[in-house]
């Protein structure tokens, strides 16, 4: 498995979060144990924002473990050395319902246990069904679990038995992290209101990002990056491309990313002709390899809770295209100024966009330059301290 390297800021003195990351609490600055739970630390989004966060508490003086239920060889993203990795290592396929109840009791009386044994403040858990499988192990422990949404849980399917157990569950969380605003009313339907949080996703900003490219490759790109799956929009992405190729011959469209849609998406590239056009890259450690300051970044999912692909192609001076369903988009973009949104979410529209973009140079580095300042209020300590104050409103004494 390729591992990349624990993403630090680089800020330069001033800007946000600058010169802060890593500077111990004052003395009378309460110090937090904080231990965050995921299932593993696989390439995705949810394990970045876990192994970020980690990183920038640890470094201030928090005391932090990451707990997975996977094994420590099955990581992706580095840990940095001052947070304590505690794998359990029970993470495999169940070939029955049966085999499943047995193989998640297990999971939860070893949770139960690593959790007792830390002795946390606070339990940071990410992820729908892992975030059923804490609150379950934290029952009669007195623990304050915090439970985090990664991704539209009105849009996202969570089938059943999991669905129901959300229900009964979540209400016992000490709070409910959702991605957006436009999510706290759902969230408001299952967690009592005073209990939602709503947090962004932490970004390593780039200050070199503005003033140098990363590849000496004069062929521009357009890029799309994450899981290779439905929800994620690649195969209207790759559509829009074949409307436009043929107008924009010196540009390639380039997908860094795995999952379950790769053999499909193989099959749109070949069917449209796009050989040599269309790059399938499948996982990198470095996933923006190979892009240049106003190279375009497309998002075309079709749901999302808050992209943090989207984030880091803003932050390395990428012009986004993103379509209008792809969550939180209010919060990060103002269409026309840090990225163009699409008019709906169909190849036509992405093209239309996609096409606009590429043609013009001057609204291409503008919309660039804007969308690296705007994504500055993201920066990892900035975010970090942002859920660390959260946190301890959920501890105080009044809650």
């Amino acid at each position: 498995m390729v591992r990349v390297p624990l993403l630090v800021e680089t800020l330069e003195k001033g800007q946000p979060g600058a010169a802060r990351d890593g500077a111990p609490r004052g003395a009378g600055e309460r110090r937090l144990r904080i231990a965050l739970l995921i299932n593993s630390l696989g390439p995705g989004g949810a394990e970045g924002v876990v192994t970020r966060l980690a990183g920038a508490w640890a470094r201030c003086g928090d005391e932090v473990a990451i707990v997975t239920i996977a094994r420590r060889t099955d990581d992706f993203f580095a840990v940095d050395p001052a947070v304590r990795r505690i794998p359990l290592g029970l993470a495999a396929d169940s070939r029955s319902r049966a085999m499943a109840v047995a193989a998640n009791a297990r999971r939860i009386g070893a949770l139960r246990s690593a959790l007792r044994a830390e002795q946390p403040d606070v339990v940071l858990s990410f992820v729908d069904r892992t975030n059923l499988l804490a609150l379950a192990a934290g029952m009669g422990t007195g623990l304050r679990i915090v439970v985090c949404e990664r991704t539209d849980p009105t849009r996202h399917v969570l089938e059943q038995p999991w669905a129901l157990l959300r229900r009964l569950l979540y209400p016992c969380a000490a709070a409910l992290v959702v991605q957006h605003e436009g999510l706290r009313p759902w969230a408001a339907t299952i967690c009592a209101p005073e209990r939602v949080l709503v947090l962004g996703n932490p970004v390593a900003i780039d200050p070199l990002a503005d003033a140098q490219p990363t590849t000496t490759d004069a062929s521009p790109r357009i890029v799309g990056v994450g899981r290779l799956s439905a929800e994620k929009g690649f195969d209207r992405l790759i559509q829009a491309f074949a409307r436009i190729a043929g107008r924009l011959p010196e540009w390639t469209l380039v997908l860094t990313g795995d999952g379950p849609e790769r053999g499909r998406l193989e099959s749109l590239v070949e069917a449209g002709g796009l050989a040599g056009r269309v790059i399938l890259r499948g996982l990198a450690a470095e996933p923006w390899r190979g892009t240049r300051v106003g190279d375009v970044f497309v998002l075309p999912s079709r749901y999302e809770g808050m992209s943090n692909a989207l984030l880091e192609a803003m932050a390395r001076g990428l012009a986004p295209v993103v379509t209008p369903e792809a969550g939180a988009l209010h919060e990060v973009v103002h269409d026309g100024e840090s990225a163009l949104v699409a008019a709906d979410g169909s190849a036509a529209s992405l093209a239309a966009a996609i096409e606009r973009i590429a043609c013009d140079d001057g609204l291409r580095s503008a919309i660039a330059h804007a969308a690296r300042r705007r994504v500055e209020r993201c920066a990892v300590h900035d975010v970090a301290e942002q859920w660390r104050q959260a946190l301890l409103g959920v501890l105080a004494p009044s809650r």
